[in-house]
């Protein structure tokens, strides 16, 4: 009776026992669970950024080809054989002068017939037009005929005049010929090219730029084209235009800048040159800060802007003018300052007022201080 005493008495005991250690593993559950909901700190996201520094690399330069300002490949207006091709590649012509003519014989018989049926038209209007208002031998209504004939004489007369100076071509403007693309003695056609024309005396360079390039320099108006063939001799160039639709091959916007002054020398369309952006003599003389190109974004406005990392690392918005570019990075004409950190990738994803953790690539930094 005693043993079962004891069991009773465990079983008693065990009870409570398992009740109380369950209560406070769920209390204890409670607690860890508690804390982290009332987490609220921010996360503090890791930025790649770069102090700003000054230096005075040379400018980006861009391959470009000279060409003339007015070219035009010329052609007849009517079919025939090719009999004369007066001028040769690289000859200067004068405005107006007889470049090249194709058989005309036909031309010049139907040009014959109209003529002299133009005088007889006219002839007979003027005694018909005589005779009615003098006499009234004619009636109105035969006048009109005979003022019709002689206008429709008058429209073929015109028309075959016209075609008999096509037969011929001659220079548009003084230049020079760039191109003879057929030979003598060959029927050619209506509208097919038989000779190039370039004006020399007005020349100018085409250059192809990227879309980035294209949204931080159209401010940059001035250049200077290095020509090898010259003994890399520079020669100022202006803003004339620029496209604002990208070529749908090569995704890069075409560029046109004037010669200034090639009156000395003797430059030529096709040749090959350098075109770099020119700097002013403020920015000759004064330390250039320049910023990784990808750090600058630029908004719907046409304007530029970098972010900056201030001393509490926090982001800040900052609207810089930009200058020429130097490779990968772009010339900060005004809105930095030489030490300030700014934000080097990412920058889609930043915004005003956000707290970030500044670190710099050891690779980028050791090169950007040789």
């Amino acid at each position: 009776m005693l043993k079962l005493s004891d069991k009773n008495t465990h079983k008693r005991f065990r009870l409570p026992f398992f009740m109380a250690v369950f209560t406070t593993l769920l209390m204890t559950g409670c607690d860890k669970q508690q804390p982290d909901e009332m987490i609220t700190t921010p996360i503090v996201r890791p930025v790649l950024t770069e102090r700003v520094t000054a230096n005075g690399e040379q400018s980006l330069s861009f391959n470009g080809v000279v060409r003339s300002s007015s070219q035009v490949a010329l052609s007849f207006q009517v079919a025939g054989k090719l009999t004369k091709l007066l001028v040769k590649e690289g000859e200067a012509v004068k405005e107006g002068q007889l470049l090249a003519s194709i058989d005309d014989r036909d031309f010049q018989s139907s040009y014959t017939a109209a003529k002299v049926e133009l005088l007889n038209a006219r002839v007979e209007f003027e005694r018909g037009q005589t005779v009615f208002e003098n006499s009234k031998a004619i009636t109105k209504s035969m006048l009109d005929v005979l003022q019709t004939q002689y206008q429709i004489a008058q429209t073929r007369y015109d028309e075959a005049k016209r075609k008999l100076e096509y037969t011929q071509i001659t220079a548009p403007f003084s230049g020079v010929i760039s191109r003879k693309i057929v030979d003598n003695y060959v029927q050619v056609q209506a509208n097919e090219p038989i000779l190039s024309l370039h004006d020399v005396d007005d020349l100018e360079v085409v250059i192809h730029i990227s879309d980035r390039v294209m949204l931080t320099q159209t401010h940059q108006k001035k250049a200077l084209a290095e020509i090898s063939t010259l003994n890399g001799r520079l020669f100022p160039l202006t803003l004339k235009a620029y496209s604002t639709q990208a070529d749908p091959v090569t995704q890069t916007y075409a560029i046109t800048l004037r010669f200034d002054d090639i009156s000395d020398v003797n430059i030529l369309p096709g040749m090959a040159v350098k075109v770099y952006a020119a700097k002013s003599e403020d920015q000759m003389s004064s330390p250039v800060i320049s910023v990784p190109l990808v750090a600058v974004v630029p908004n719907n406005q046409g304007k530029q802007f970098v972010w900056i990392v201030d001393k509490n690392n926090e982001t800040h918005k900052r609207y810089v003018t930009v200058g020429a570019l130097n490779r990968d990075s772009v010339e900060i004409i005004e809105g930095l300052n030489s030490g300030e950190t700014i934000v080097v990738a990412g920058v889609s994803s930043i915004q005003t007022g956000m707290v970030v953790r500044p670190y710099q690539d050891d690779i980028q930094t050791a090169s950007g201080g040789q």
